[in-house]
C-alpha cells in the first residue's frame, strides 16, 4: 500500500518537474525575445538622436524654450484667458506637454533602463515569482 501511494506521488513528481522544465524554457525563449527587443529599441533610438540633430541643424537657430516650456506657456495663457472651449484646449496641451517629455526623454537616454526607468525590477519580480532561482543567486533582467 506504502509502495503504491509512494509510486503515485513520485509519479506526480517527476511530472511536475518535467512542467517546471517546459516553464523555464519558455520563460528562456521569452528572455530572448525581450533582449532582442532592448536591441531594437536601442538602434530605433540612436536614429530618433539623429533626427533631432539634424532637425537643429536644419533649423539654424538655438531653442529658446523646451518644447515642454513653450506647452506650459501655451497652457498658463489658456488658463488666463479663459475663453469658451478653453478646458479642452489645456488638457490636449497637457497631451501634447507630456508627448513632449517622451521625446525629450528619448532624446537623452543612453540606454533602455533610462527610457523605462523600472522596468528591469518589475521583470525580475516577476522572473523570481514564476521561476525562482536555484541557490541564492540573484538574476537580472537581460534589458537591465
Amino acid at each position: 500500500q506504502v509502495r503504491k501511494v509512494y509510486k503515485a506521488k513520485k509519479a506526480l513528481f517527476d511530472a511536475a518537474n518535467q512542467g517546471m522544465t517546459a516553464s523555464q524554457q519558455l520563460l528562456e525563449k521569452q528572455k530572448e525575445e525581450m533582449k532582442r527587443l532592448a536591441q531594437e529599441i536601442l538602434e530605433m533610438m540612436s536614429r530618433v538622436k539623429q533626427c533631432l540633430a539634424e532637425l537643429d541643424e536644419i533649423a539654424m537657430k538655438p531653442r529658446v524654450f523646451t518644447d515642454e516650456e513653450y506647452f506650459q506657456q501655451m497652457i498658463d495663457q489658456e488658463k488666463e484667458s479663459r475663453k469658451p472651449g478653453y478646458e479642452k484646449k489645456v488638457d490636449t496641451l497637457k497631451k501634447m506637454m507630456a508627448r513632449a517629455k517622451q521625446l525629450r526623454q528619448i532624446e537623452n537616454a543612453e540606454n533602455v533602463q533610462d527610457m523605462f526607468a523600472g522596468y528591469g525590477s518589475i521583470v525580475d519580480e516577476m522572473i523570481d515569482t514564476v521561476a525562482p532561482n536555484k541557490g541564492n543567486e540573484k538574476s537580472r533582467c537581460i534589458i537591465c
